[in-house]
């Protein structure tokens, strides 16, 4: 018998995992990397996967607890640090400006999961009899997720002179445990957050 050469050919398809976003550009910093969406915001349904992607704006002010300034901001997915106002703040600030999704980098390197900020004002203080932000939980209508600062600073450093574009896909099957308010079945749990 004559032996017949076998070549063996290893494909890998870069695919984003679970609870991840992907970077698709530039090269130097292509991947998936890890992160928490927020219990707010558009949400996905069985039916309707929500899909982010663009280019990533560093917002001015960067904590966008005050109105942003950017003139790039439209149609673009906005870069926001943690800072010291609640998250759905934060939110409603760059959807105002037509921004179609929203990063936000955490103090820290956990992954938090985002919660609505019962009884406080805007700026994390307590408020009494106010079981939910106005207006900024309830009209909040874009993506949001959290990535850590690690992560966060990996962006930046490569904002300063290139183009950065990023991709995620949220499904009800995927993000079901991030949306469990109590905390149940979540390895999450200790660090739920409502912003500052």
């Amino acid at each position: 018998r004559i032996p017949i050469p076998l070549f063996l050919c290893v494909c890998i398809q870069h695919l984003p995992t679970l609870n991840s976003f992907t970077v698709e550009s530039p090269r130097e910093i292509m991947g998936s990397y890890r992160h928490q969406t927020a219990a707010f915001g558009i949400q996905p349904t069985l039916d309707y996967p929500i899909e982010a992607r663009g280019n990533i704006v560093w917002i001015n002010p960067r904590d966008a607890c005050d109105p942003i300034i950017n003139a790039n901001i439209s149609g673009n997915i906005a870069l926001i640090d943690q800072g010291t106002c609640v998250f759905e703040r934060k939110a409603f600030m760059a959807q105002e400006v037509n921004a179609s999704a929203v990063i936000i980098v955490f103090n820290d390197n956990q992954l938090k999961i985002m919660m609505p900020a019962e009884n406080k004002n805007v700026w994390g203080g307590p408020d009494p009899g106010h079981p939910i932000i106005n207006p900024y939980f309830s009209n909040v209508h874009i993506p949001v997720i959290g990535i850590t600062r690690e992560i966060g600073d990996i962006l930046k450093d490569h904002l300063w002179y290139k183009q950065i574009r990023v991709q995620w896909i949220e499904d009800q099957y995927q993000t079901r445990f991030d949306h469990d308010l109590e905390g149940n079945s979540s390895p999450l749990s200790p660090f739920k957050s409502t912003g500052p």
